[in-house]
């Protein structure tokens, strides 16, 4: 899919978050041919958002019909457990 054209002002921080992006090992280079593209969206503060746009992949996916599991549901298979992973999905949306 062809990538949206930027604003021009946004550009600047483009770069720094996909520089970060890269640097912190949360996306890497790809020479894929295929890619989704990115828009961005103005937060509050006036700092971005980089935005991908996954409606062409969407389309073309399988959902898995696996229903999500209740907390309590959750909270069974924790029981005796020792180890625990804690994300920080400030960033995840």
């Amino acid at each position: 899919m062809k990538q949206y054209p930027l604003p021009v002002h946004a550009m600047d921080e483009v770069d720094k978050e996909i520089n970060f992006m890269l640097e912190s090992g949360i996306i890497s280079k790809s020479t894929s041919p295929y890619a989704s593209p990115i828009t961005v969206v103005t937060k509050k503060d006036g700092a971005i958002r980089l935005c991908l746009d996954f409606r062409k992949l969407n389309k073309i996916t399988i959902f898995d019909a696996e229903p999500i599991p209740t907390l309590d549901e959750l909270l069974g298979k924790m029981k005796g457990a020792k180890f625990f992973t804690k994300c920080d999905l400030t960033k995840g949306y």
